[in-house]
């Protein structure tokens, strides 16, 4: 499938290594692998502040990628305004033939 012509944006996956603590495997962020996926649209969502535990402030976006991106639910993206961001909930497939893409959501929180 031809990339949208609003696809035209690369961002950085940042993959964890995965170390055991006590028979359980963790993220371990001091040294992820990165690699960049490109004809990629990431767009702004409504965002949400909570000042009644905390002065928060949460970015979300949606990120849009070829289908063939390797992106997985426990990765971190580096967005196009230089911005790290969580993967959060899963990344969705979509293959209808047509409209083949990556789906996934991409989350902040500051504060």
């Amino acid at each position: 499938m031809a990339i949208p012509s609003f696809a035209q944006q690369t961002i950085t996956v940042l993959r964890p290594a995965w170390a055991a603590d006590h028979g359980t495997d963790v993220a371990d962020w001091t040294t992820p692998s990165e690699h960049d996926v490109s004809g990629c649209s990431v767009q702004p969502q409504p965002g949400a502040e909570d000042l009644t535990h905390r002065d928060a402030v949460t970015t979300l976006w949606r990120l849009i990628a070829p289908v063939d991106a390797d992106l997985l639910d426990n990765d971190r993206v580096r967005a196009p305004d230089g911005q790290t961001y969580e993967v959060t909930g899963s990344v969705q497939r979509w293959t209808d033939g047509v409209n083949d893409h990556v789906d996934a959501l991409l989350t902040r929180v500051e504060g």
